[in-house]
């Protein structure tokens, strides 16, 4: 027979517990402070959208001159007006006060105007969320980094939705 050595008894095995989670109940989004918001309001006038776009930070204007420059000098030799879904840029105006007629400016600091595009719908299935979102991937894949001012960053944009008269800002 072999010899008895001593042997330390074996620690039990404990266990953590089961961990709790919380159920996901929608998807978390969060929107940096870098990250231009993108807003499409229809109007009253059917069939018409304007677009605008507002920095998250501060609420006031995102700086989309090189996008409007563009537009401008590409529209007549292009085929721009179908493929960005946009009629016209105008200034954007303050809608509580509709009568005045009062262009929002971009902002105290800013040296830029707060522009919108300006959408008359072309097909049936044309909607505020759909042009929206067409004109946000337009501003996505134009180029504007090497526009003055942006210093090699090129801004991105996100559709965040469509909005009504009361909730426009």
């Amino acid at each position: 027979m072999a010899p008895k050595t001593a042997t330390t008894p074996k620690k039990a095995i404990v266990s953590p517990g089961r961990v709790k989670r919380a159920p996901v109940v929608g998807p978390i989004r969060t929107i940096p402070k870098w990250m231009n918001k993108v807003y499409t309001a229809s109007t009253q006038a059917d069939g018409v959208f304007v677009t605008w776009a507002v920095r998250a930070g501060n609420g006031t204007a995102s700086f989309v001159r090189p996008l409007t420059s563009y537009f401008e000098q590409e529209c007549n030799s292009s085929n721009l007006t179908n493929e960005w879904k946009v009629t016209a840029i105008m200034p954007r105006r303050d809608f509580h006060n509709l009568e005045a007629n009062v262009e929002l400016p971009a902002s105290n600091e800013a040296s830029w105007d707060w522009d919108s595009f300006v959408t008359v719908a072309t097909a049936e299935d044309d909607t505020a969320a759909a042009i929206g979102n067409h004109i946000t991937d337009v501003f996505n894949r134009h180029d504007t980094s090497t526009a003055p001012g942006q210093k090699g960053n090129k801004p991105k944009f996100l559709f965040c939705g469509e909005v009504s008269d009361a909730k426009a800002g």
